[in-house]
This record gives structure tokens, C-alpha cells and sequence, in this order.
């Protein structure tokens, strides 16, 4: 299992998490981050074991207060209905300075 997002390393989501264990620290450092204001999904398409979406997020960055939004694709593949790789393609560069002190 490996969940991915890339992305400037100054911003900790940003990076390869393997494994259960890798999971469960994507998913604290999500929380960690940001508070969520909007997740919205405008397409869905499974083909096979892949499933790919295309949406639009909000979240408020909590180290800032500063607000990160932006449309996003995200990229799954499956098996055995669980997801095996899941990797998010957002404006990185926009997520960098919401998150940057400067």
C-alpha cells in the first residue's frame, strides 16, 4: 500500500507513506494540517482496479489560518476492494505558500 502526494518537502504531506503504518501518518498529518472546508468530487470513473476523480478542495491551513484551494485529481488502484496506491495531484505550489510562515 502506498499513499502519495508530491510536492515541495516543506510541506509535510508531501511525500511517499507505505504501508498500514505509512496510512495512519497520512492520515494524522491530514488532520494535523488542515481543517476542512470544502471536498467536492465533480467526476468519479472506475475502470478495472483503478479509480480516478476530479474535484475541488478547501481546506484552512492551521499553522497559518491561511486558506489552500485549488482543484485536484486523484489517482487510485485497488485490490481485493482495498485501495493499494492512492496518489493526489493538487497545485503544490499554492499548498507551499498557505503553508509557509513568510
Amino acid at each position: 500500500m502506498v499513499f502519495e502526494a508530491q510536492g515541495l518537502n516543506t510541506v509535510p504531506i508531501y511525500g511517499k507513506f507505505i504501508g498500514k503504518k505509512g496510512v495512519v501518518e497520512f492520515l494524522s498529518i491530514l488532520g494535523e494540517l488542515f481543517n476542512n472546508e470544502a471536498f467536492e468530487i465533480y467526476t468519479l470513473v472506475a475502470v478495472d482496479n483503478y479509480i480516478f476523480a476530479h474535484g475541488y478542495m478547501q481546506h484552512r491551513v492551521k499553522k497559518t489560518n491561511r486558506v489552500f484551494k485549488c482543484e485536484y485529481a486523484l489517482v487510485c488502484t485497488t485490490e481485493n476492494r482495498l485501495i493499494t496506491s492512492y496518489k493526489m495531484f493538487e497545485d503544490t505550489v499554492t499548498l507551499s505558500e498557505a503553508y509557509s510562515s513568510e
